[in-house]
């Protein structure tokens, strides 16, 4: 496995773990999810992060649409 793809793997595996959180109400600001993105998003790899953010909220958005 590449490096992207087992970083792409852990955002992945992040994304859904904020989403977790946010649902059981255990986010209670920006601030928080901001902390969580800086401590496990490596530096020099925003890109990665990006495109898999953008694959989620393209997959969320199909689901919706479709019920």
């Amino acid at each position: 496995m590449s490096e992207s793809n087992s970083l792409a793997n852990r955002y992945q595996q992040l994304i859904d773990s904020i989403v977790e959180i946010t649902l059981q109400g255990k986010i209670r600001s920006k601030e928080q999810v901001y902390r969580m993105l800086l401590k496990d998003i490596e530096s020099g790899t925003g890109e990665i992060f990006e495109r898999v953010l953008d694959e989620k909220i393209q997959k969320t958005t199909a689901q919706l649409e479709k019920n």
